[in-house]
């Protein structure tokens, strides 16, 4: 706990950080690890209760994810059931889990967590935090791309499997599942080819505002799609004004641009996956599949279920 303790408690000033905060990764993972293995910290799933159900605010994803509480704390809210992480704590949130999640820190800028996405073609790891004290919604801060496709999928999914009986036994085998996907994600971040030294020079044609919008979708993208309002208040505008200069900037509005995002998710869901085309609409932000079908069509030229 002494090791979480110290971990990104530095945070560079911008929108987005930068290459300097990868040696942090390793320690953090490290400290997981060691908690699995002595039997350190919680280990938590939630019950399966609604899965692939929808909600007029919760949202699910069609991948798992391993959430790795650094500091500060965090709520989890389900269709039937409420978990709060605190530091050392790891909570695993199944494909199909409907969930929201609010930082529940005193001072939110206190939060940090470490946030595994067990997708099968591009998994990740992502640091997320919050830069207003008053804050409630996490933010992702740096996202790593890792190698392994589907393995960290694979063992994601058999984490509540080996959870099926409740024994020191299960436990066990649970923790060495969630410890082994945190060995890998250490092997890969070291294997990465680390980047050349650069210098990023914006286009001073685009408001940076803009700019600002379109970092901040990436960074969420695609765990979440916030909307048009949510954006304006993080680069510190109104939605109009914003997508004012969206349009200006980049030819589209915001709103056009995020759909863009949303049915090219949607594409590559139908043609790389086995999930029916409700659940990858849903998983998208669109609750009316009528909606969904018929914007697909006058994107693609062809209705969703052609692309199976």
């Amino acid at each position: 706990m002494e090791l979480l303790d110290k971990l990104f408690i530095w945070l560079p000033d911008g929108d987005r950080c930068d290459d300097r905060l990868d040696p942090e990764f390793d320690p953090a993972l490290a400290a997981f690890i060691g908690l699995l293995q002595s039997g350190g910290g919680r280990l938590l799933i939630p019950r399966p209760d609604g899965r692939w159900e929808k909600t007029p605010t919760g949202f699910y994803h069609l991948f798992s994810e391993l959430f790795l509480q650094v500091r500060g704390r965090c709520r989890f809210r389900f269709l039937k059931q409420e978990i709060e992480i605190g530091p050392g704590d790891l909570l695993l949130v199944p494909a199909g889990m409907v969930h929201e999640e609010e930082i529940t820190s005193p001072d939110c800028r206190e939060f940090r967590n470490l946030v595994l996405m067990a997708t099968d073609h591009t998994p990740s790891l992502h640091l997320a935090w919050c830069p207003a004290r008053d804050g409630k919604l996490p933010r992702i801060r740096r996202r790593l791309m890792l190698d392994g496709n589907a393995f960290y999928a694979d063992l994601l999914k058999a984490l509540p499997l080996a959870r099926s009986g409740d024994s020191a036994e299960t436990d066990r085998i649970s923790r060495t599942l969630a410890a082994a996907a945190l060995a890998k994600a250490r092997l890969d971040l070291r294997d990465r080819p680390q980047p050349a030294e650069r210098v990023y020079e914006p286009d001073p044609s685009v408001n940076p505002l803009s700019r600002q919008a379109k970092h901040y979708l990436a960074d969420n993208f695609p765990t979440r799609f916030p909307d048009v309002p949510e954006i304006a208040r993080a680069v510190g505008c109104t939605p109009n004004y914003l997508s004012t200069i969206f349009r200006q900037d980049y030819g589209m509005t915001l709103k056009e641009y995020l759909n863009q995002l949303k049915f090219d998710y949607a594409c590559s869901m139908l043609e790389s996956s086995s999930f029916t085309i409700p659940e990858i609409a849903f998983s998208c932000g669109f609750s009316d599949i009528s909606y969904f079908t018929r914007k697909f069509r006058e994107r693609f030229g062809r209705p969703p279920s052609s692309y199976r």
